[in-house]
């Protein structure tokens, strides 16, 4: 009897410490904000844009946005571009025109360029902190957040 709990014990303790092991894995992704490199500019932190996917056009595939800086980036073919001082209304019409690819070179192309207009700063162009560890670094990386920290100790509690 005695002999079943300890049996039993280890292999909740052994499900346990698999299970923060799963966890360890996702949610590091799942804290850091998503951020795209963008042609001529470099790394682009997203978590001031509005983003939205399109479907409906062979040419533009992904059109995010933050209107406080009125900034655009836009993802033509798997490169990201980006466009200062452009309205909203433009970003709009170009969401809703019937030709998005049209539109966009008729419209925006070579008018809304960063090097002629005002490049916005703080969020939107804030250096991203590298997602890989650099393999020269042996030392245990600080937690980065309280998730990962509660995730720490769980793992110290279950490999006693």
């Amino acid at each position: 009897m005695q002999g079943d709990r300890a049996i039993k014990a280890q292999r909740t303790k052994r499900l346990a410490a698999a299970l923060v092991a799963c966890i360890l894995c996702i949610g590091p992704s799942l804290s850091r904000a998503e951020s795209v490199d963008v042609k001529y500019r470099g790394e682009v932190d997203l978590k001031s844009f509005d983003c939205t996917d399109i479907t409906r056009s062979s040419f533009i595939k992904r059109v995010c946005y933050d209107k406080a800086n009125e900034y655009m980036l836009i993802d033509l073919n798997g490169t990201f571009y980006d466009y200062c001082e452009i309205d909203a209304g433009t970003v709009s019409s170009l969401l809703n025109a019937p030709s998005m690819g049209r539109f966009y070179l008729a419209s925006i192309k070579g008018n809304f360029d960063c090097r002629e207009h005002r490049v916005p700063e703080g969020n939107a162009l804030d250096p991203v902190p590298p997602t890989q560890p650099k393999w020269d670094d042996l030392s245990p990386a600080p937690p980065v957040s309280l998730f990962e920290a509660a995730i720490g100790q769980l793992l110290k509690f279950f490999t006693r």
